[in-house]
């Protein structure tokens, strides 16, 4: 087997784990039915991931990584709009499969907390870093609303962000992640930003 297809293998099982944890719970789900959904034996699951707490730790840690990504392009390219910059974090937000996000994220503090804290930590990093590119980038540009306090406007981002995946209410109502995400980041950037 080649090393693409070890790769390919490992992230075709993270992301059918993903489908299983997000619409049939942590819980419940076992490395069997990881297999099965898989489409692989049981045994080739457990050769990618040493047991089923291996294997939830590198699902969040992708989901993570999405936010990690985000900020990462803005480290690169320092030059990426306000608008693109909240467009790739909408991306990272909506590429989640449908389930009960808010629950699994319940469930996985409860069942793994080490392993939800640190997806609550990677999350919250990327999270700053792509605040502070948007906050500077509004302000270099001149399109900062005059008399905003940084910090507040940082913890109505933070908040923002973490409730539009996180709130049951919001997920609840059977809107689409990216109508959630659109509505959130109208009221943000026509609430910090001045006209165009």
């Amino acid at each position: 087997m080649t090393e693409h297809q070890d790769s390919s293998t490992a992230e075709h099982i993270l992301h059918r784990a993903l489908h299983l944890f997000l619409s049939v719970g942590i819980k419940r789900v076992t490395m069997d039915d990881v297999a099965q959904s898989a489409g692989l034996t049981r045994v080739t699951v457990y050769r990618y991931y040493g047991g089923k707490q291996d294997l939830v730790d590198r699902v969040f840690q992708q989901i993570a990584a999405s936010f990690t990504t985000a900020s990462q392009r803005l480290e690169d390219d320092r030059t990426v709009s306000i608008e693109e910059t909240v467009d790739a974090l909408g991306r990272a937000l909506t590429n989640l499969p449908p389930g009960d996000f808010p629950a699994r994220l319940d469930e996985l503090r409860r069942l793994y907390p080490d392993i939800y804290e640190r997806f609550r930590r990677t999350r919250h990093t990327a999270l700053e870093l792509i605040f502070e590119h948007l906050f500077d980038a509004a302000a270099a540009q001149g399109r900062l609303r005059p008399g905003l306090d940084r910090a507040v406007v940082q913890t109505y981002f933070m908040v923002a962000v973490v409730n539009v995946i996180e709130h049951p209410q919001l997920i609840g109502q059977g809107l689409a992640p990216d109508t959630i995400f659109q509505t959130v980041k109208s009221i943000f950037l026509h609430g910090i930003l001045t006209g165009t």
